[in-house]
């Protein structure tokens, strides 16, 4: 507690001794009444050290102020009264400065200098201003005629030491926090030079006097507006600070645009171009500050939602690939099961189909008509579920890759009258007729002929199965893109629209079959589709209800 206490007193005796030494060297630049100076640098080092250290400093503050004026002349009472508005200023000022912007240790934004500029800059040091000159007034140092004019140039050195040495002291006390490369070292002594070289021509007049105009004095706001584009706060103060010095000196040497008849009436001119020069070039730098903190913000944003976003992106490959695996795993074990169980099955089914055929031979006891109609039936379903599992077996082994397509040259329409000879008969028992239409050209194709067979059968089968009376044709030609097509034709019960796009699906069965016939399985066109995609052919179709379908294939020609 005692070395809590023992620092508290230490930073007061230190702030009493900045504000005594630097209000002395402030008064001796030709005070107005005394007392009302140019610059006041402990307006800015006390505002400064209450929003770097707190409130509890306005002892130090206090001290200093009334001592100061104490020996400068000011009458006791008059010096309590400069020394309490001394006070208040810069209690008011960080007050203001932290309930209105927000300020903590240091500008943020461009909201942030402007409220530092208006409220604890321009506003705050009305108060010192106006107790000062009234307690100067009402204790007989000064007379009404000089009231204003002394008001003025306190209110301005006031302001002019706030705006100076607040981001000064704030900034470069944190030295430690600055780093500047070989190429910025290089562009900010340049900078400087520049600084330096317009001061000389402006206030040294160089140029010789013939050649001084006032409005050079706006030169001074390049290497200024340089230093806020590319060094922000910390060099833009130093070369306020830099400039003020020089122009102080060179006006009270009478020298520069803003010397007039009296030393004071020169350094009321100064003092507002100060407060003009130095609050344009904070806000000039608040706004920079604030657009590159801006750019920094969208940059980090921006780098942020890239990585949330490759994240993001990265977690759904991932999580696609795995539901992908899954789906395969599930399809492959799907697959496996089928293989499998077909594979069980055509072992029963073989041996209930070979003894129902020999009890329908008769050989084993006459059987009567009732019990042979029954194993008729028995024996037809038991070739359907033979024809499903080698339907599923075939279906397997596509969907695995394990068939293996052997393509080799061969004749479209000898192949197709070879399958016809298997159906003449089943389409004789219908009435139905086959017309077979044939070119001269070469029908010649490359693809695997005995799944070439297995193909034409099934579409074969289907149109003998759906075709109730007139016939089926089949044309055979060269098409488009290097394929001879085969095209079936049949006057059968067709296929509805909407059944058109799904008649190749797996286990997908038209309306317009399953109401004519029940030992369809959906797999045959689905299997064909299939066998003609893997020998490099495409098959499509083309129907009308209950006027027929044409089914056309296509295969590689020679």
């Amino acid at each position: 507690m005692s070395s809590l206490r023992f620092s508290y007193f230490i930073k007061i005796g230190i702030l009493f001794l900045a504000y005594f030494i630097t209000a002395k060297i402030g008064l001796s630049f030709d005070a107005v009444s005394g007392f009302a100076t140019l610059v006041w640098p402990p307006s800015g080092i006390a505002l400064a050290a209450i929003l770097l250290f707190g409130y509890r400093l306005w002892p130090g503050i206090f001290l200093g102020a009334f001592l100061v004026n104490l020996i400068t002349g000011a009458p006791f009472f008059a010096a309590i009264g400069m020394g309490t508005g001394n006070t208040l200023e810069p209690l008011l000022g960080a007050y203001l400065m932290r309930r209105f912007t927000g300020f903590k240790d240091t500008f943020l934004d461009l909201r942030q200098v402007l409220g530092f500029i208006f409220l604890a800059g321009f506003l705050s040091s009305l108060i010192s201003a106006t107790f000062g000159t009234s307690s100067l007034y009402f204790n007989g140092a000064i007379d009404i005629s000089v009231y204003l004019k002394t008001w003025i140039a306190w209110w301005l050195g006031d302001v002019l030491g706030v705006l100076i040495f607040v981001p000064l002291i704030i900034y470069w006390s944190r030295w430690r926090n600055v780093y500047f490369s070989i190429r910025e070292t290089a562009e900010a002594l340049l900078m400087l030079f520049l600084l330096f070289i317009f001061c000389l021509i402006i206030f040294g007049e160089i140029l010789g006097e013939p050649f001084i105009d006032p409005l050079l004095i706006f030169l001074l706001f390049l290497p200024l507006i340089w230093s806020a584009l590319r060094f922000g706060f910390r060099m833009t103060i130093f070369c306020i600070l830099s400039l003020s010095v020089i122009s102080i000196i060179a006006t009270m040497s009478g020298r520069g645009p803003f010397v007039r008849v009296s030393l004071a009436e020169s350094l009321v001119f100064l003092q507002i171009f100060m407060a003009v020069i130095s609050s344009t070039s904070l806000i000039i730098t608040g706004i920079i500050d604030n657009l590159k903190q801006v750019k920094e913000e969208l940059t980090k944003f921006n780098q942020e939602l890239e990585i949330k976003v490759k994240k993001r992106a990265n977690a759904l490959i991932k999580s696609k690939e795995e539901q992908l695996r899954h789906e395969i795993q599930l399809e492959e074990k799907e697959r496996d099961f089928v293989s499998m169980a077909s594979h069980q099955l055509l072992t029963p089914i073989a041996l209930i189909r070979g003894y129902l055929s020999m009890l329908l031979s008769g050989k084993y006891g006459n059987v009567d008509s009732i019990a042979s109609g029954y194993l008729s039936e028995s024996l037809k379903g038991a070739q359907r579920m033979a024809k499903l599992v080698k339907d599923l077996l075939t279906t397997s082994s596509i969907e695995s890759g394990h068939i293996k397509i052997e393509k080799q040259v061969f004749d479209l329409t000898v192949v197709l009258l070879e399958v016809l000879k298997d159906f003449r008969s089943k389409a004789e028992q219908k009435h139905l007729k086959f017309i077979v239409n044939v070119r001269k050209e070469s029908s010649s194709v490359l693809a695997d002929i005995h799944y070439t067979r297995e193909v034409l059968a099934n579409i074969i089968d289907n149109a003998i199965k759906y075709t109730k009376k007139g016939g089926i044709s089949f044309t055979v030609k060269k098409s488009a893109n290097g394929f001879i097509s085969i095209s079936i034709e049949d006057t059968g019960i067709g296929i509805n629209r909407n059944d058109i796009p799904h008649v190749f699906d797996r286990f997908y069965m038209s309306k317009n079959w399953l109401t004519r016939q029940s030992d369809s399985n959906g797999l045959g066109l689905y299997i064909s589709r299939l066998l003609v995609e893997k020998m490099g052919g495409t098959i499509t179709v083309e129907s009308q209800v209950d006027k027929g379908s044409e089914f056309i294939i296509n295969l590689p020609q020679v």
